[in-house]
């Protein structure tokens, strides 16, 4: 199967267990503008693609094939090696700035 983003879209509908309908719907489109996206017979607009992004909880180029990484969160774990916790810790303080200084510090040691 060719890695286009229409089989991206197939896969993720199915493994979420909607139907063309529910997902239509949320998109605020007609079914038969979904059939016309999962089957590559129309390509996605940049609208549709954020929305779609959103509600699957995956990033525009997993879904366009850019990247096999489904989120920032899966890459950084993959990545970085850190486990769920660390990052959600992260994620939360992502302003705080004795985190970042924290951080910087451990990249100088780590050089």
């Amino acid at each position: 199967m060719e890695n286009k983003y229409y089989n991206r879209l197939l896969e993720l509908r199915k493994e979420a267990d909607l139907s063309q309908r529910d997902l239509a719907s949320f998109l605020e489109l007609n079914r038969s503008s979904l059939t016309n996206y999962e089957t590559g017979n129309r390509n996605l607009t940049m609208s549709t693609l954020k929305k779609l992004a959103m509600f699957f909880d995956v990033s525009i180029d997993y879904i366009v094939y850019r990247d096999d990484f489904r989120n920032h969160h899966e890459f950084v774990k993959e990545v970085l090696g850190l486990e769920d916790e660390s990052i959600k810790i992260l994620a939360s303080n992502k302003n705080s700035k004795e985190i970042n200084k924290y951080i910087q510090s451990l990249k100088k040691e780590l050089k």
